[in-house]
């Protein structure tokens, strides 16, 4: 035989109804070989299935398997800032005395002083002073409008 054998030969060969010759291609030709040991492990599958019942089923992954475990966590997490947050302690409020205040009022006069003063003012704490000093300033500085 020089042509390999069709699907219901390799049955027969199976079966055992076969001839001599089908047996002695199914030695020599590695393709009907394969395609016999193929259908002979399918065909001791099926009796399996049939004797047995179907194989159990893939075991279930865990509940929390994948992604899953990511809102539980971030739940905990979030109980953990809101049990910190709560349980902190309060900070007390600044303490403020008349010497600070004082301070602070110092502070703003040096920097009002260091922020407006010209050059044209004489150097004093009078601050009528200054501001007439400067009323002067300003009115020599409009006088080219005048022109």
């Amino acid at each position: 035989m020089t042509a390999c054998l069709d699907d219901r030969a390799l049955f027969r060969l199976h079966d055992g109804d076969g001839s001599a010759a089908e047996r002695a291609h199914v030695d020599a030709c590695d393709d009907c070989a394969r395609r016999y040991r193929t259908l002979v492990d399918d065909v001791e599958l099926l009796a399996r299935v049939v004797r047995d019942g179907p194989p159990p089923l893939a075991a279930r992954r865990p509940v929390l398997a994948g992604g899953a475990w990511l809102i539980p966590a971030l739940a905990v997490a979030a109980a953990e800032v809101a049990v910190i947050l709560w349980t902190r302690p309060a900070a007390p409020p600044p303490v403020r005395t008349a010497s600070a205040a004082i301070d602070i009022s110092r502070s703003l006069d040096e920097v009002s002083t260091a922020l407006f003063a010209a050059s044209d003012v004489p150097a004093g704490d009078d601050v009528a002073v200054r501001v007439s000093a400067l009323d002067d300033g300003a009115a020599d500085d409009d006088a080219w409008l005048d022109e």
